[in-house]
């Protein structure tokens, strides 16, 4: 609850009117934390990396 108020505090402080705009709720995406994946969610897997363009790019865990 503390973590609610607090979010709804630094939105009203950024002008953000809860009653005009009010809060909501995404949709929930349950996790394999084994396989660090979300589970039957492929869009949201998707989204869980990217091609990275050097030299910021990550190397896959065989390249270790």
């Amino acid at each position: 609850m503390e973590t609610f108020q607090e979010i709804r505090q630094h939105l009203t402080d950024n002008g953000v009117d809860i009653e005009k705009t009010p809060l909501t709720l995404g949709p929930w995406f349950p996790i394999d934390s084994d396989n660090e994946k979300f589970i039957d969610s492929p869009s949201a897997n998707t989204m869980l990396t990217r091609d990275y363009r050097k030299p910021f790019v990550v190397p896959a865990e065989h390249e270790i």
